[in-house]
């Protein structure tokens, strides 16, 4: 052990020319990223507390509490070239649980994609993301303790012709799926193809209408149980109508909504067809150079909810398996000074509930989460933050769901050099 901890050093001349090469490698490096280099990396460090990990009823014998910690690392790349930009991302995080550590995993977020522009009026988008995170959903009214890892996959492809004139031409491709670890959530499996093409109008340079088709078919692949530990896959098949409008009102608020008109029919589960309205609002406002909001409303079934927050999680699931659900969103910061800031977030959810398994039940559960958060960043790289959070559940049944509560604390630190 000592042999191989010696080290034969290199004659002083060869030291000095050694420690000139490194010199002038630092230099050039720094005056690399100070030109803004395209490439970014990172790592993080955080720990918190969960008075409810499993979102199991008060005072059942799941309703545990644990105290966890979380570290990650990241590196990206955001790079334009002439009229297009590609761009990818990857961060894996790995979370330890003290007392559950059977709940202990690793995580992921990887992203990638480019847009691009040719012949003048021709542009587009490619997309692809996946995310890997653990999920807190739950069968029914049936806590599961189990680790159950929700791995979820969007493939996006936008074509648009006609840029800025006032009529242009649309078309979409997407591919969206998701899976689980925990062999009780194989029926929840889903996966779908959708495409879409539609007309957009600018009526002003602050307002632009659209209106398009699009048609979905996806399935459960073994959504249908047709005996103990055999399943059946269920199709299904859905038609939109979609009004979208995007409107610029000042140069501190956008909005974006889409209402839709539309019909879902499935093969084998008919208890998840639906015929109705759905859509979606975002309205992006800053008042001021200090304060941010960013309100979300939505309507929808349930694996399309899901991905509506898709890309902005943060290591949070995403699965949703309601037959419908409503949720409002509210997001603000405020800029206290240049290195303090205050978050503060809610959300309220309201999902409509089938029974799938044979019994005709229909439910309904109300989550509210309300969230409050600090960051400091001392530095232009590091940062600093805290947040406590508190979310419920009420229901209207105990059948298909349960009511619950749960407060989350955690403080964390991450560098992130550019």
């Amino acid at each position: 052990m000592l042999a191989s901890s010696l080290h034969v050093l290199p004659p002083p001349s060869q030291t000095r020319r050694t420690a000139l090469v490194a010199a002038l490698t630092l230099c050039l490096a720094t005056g690399a990223f100070a030109e803004r280099s395209p490439l970014y990396f990172g790592a993080g460090l955080s720990a918190g507390h969960d008075s409810n990990v499993f979102r199991a009823p008060e005072g059942s014998p799941q309703d545990q509490s644990d105290s966890y910690t979380s570290a990650f690392v990241l590196a990206g790349i955001d790079k334009p070239f002439g009229r297009q930009r590609f761009f990818a991302d990857a961060t894996v995080r790995r979370t330890e649980f003290r007392d559950l550590d059977a709940l202990s995993n690793t995580g992921y977020d990887l992203n990638a994609g480019m847009d691009w522009s040719a012949l003048d009026r021709l542009s587009g988008t490619l997309r692809y993301g996946m995310t890997r995170a653990r999920s807190q959903q739950n069968l029914d009214a049936a806590v599961v303790t189990e680790r159950n890892l929700e791995t979820a996959r969007e493939f996006l492809a936008r074509a648009q012709y006609g840029g800025e004139a006032i009529l242009a031409l649309e078309s979409e491709y997407v591919h969206r799926s998701l899976d689980y670890s925990a062999s009780a959530f194989t029926a929840q499996e889903n996966t779908s193809d959708s495409v879409r093409a539609g007309l957009l109008y600018r009526v002003s340079g602050a307002l632009r209408l659209g209106a398009g088709v699009r048609y979905t078919e996806g399935k459960y692949p073994q959504g249908v149980l047709v005996s103990p530990g055999v399943f059946d896959e269920d199709k299904y098949k859905r038609r939109d109508l979609d009004l979208t409008a995007r409107w610029i009102p000042s140069g501190a608020s956008i909005l974006n909504a889409r209402v839709s008109f539309g019909k879902q029919e499935n093969d084998a589960q008919t208890s998840r067809d639906f015929s109705g309205t759905t859509g979606s609002i975002r309205w992006e406002w800053q008042p001021t150079g200090k304060l941010r909001f960013d309100t979300r409303l939505s309507r929808d079934t349930g694996f399309e909810s899901s991905f509506l927050s898709f890309g902005t999680n943060n290591g949070q699931a995403v699965g949703d398996t309601s037959r419908l659900t409503t949720a409002l969103q509210i997001g603000a910061i405020w800029d206290i000074t240049s290195k303090i800031a205050l978050d503060a977030d809610g959300r309220y959810a309201r999902r409509s509930l089938v029974n799938t398994g044979g019994i005709n039940v229909d439910e309904s559960d109300r989550t509210h989460l309300f969230g409050l958060g600090i960051t400091y960043k001392p530095t232009r790289i590091a940062e600093l933050s805290c947040k406590v959070s508190r979310e419920e559940r009420n229901t209207s049944g105990t059948i298909l769901t349960y009511p619950y509560s749960a407060t989350v604390a955690m403080c964390g630190a991450q560098v992130v050099l550019r």
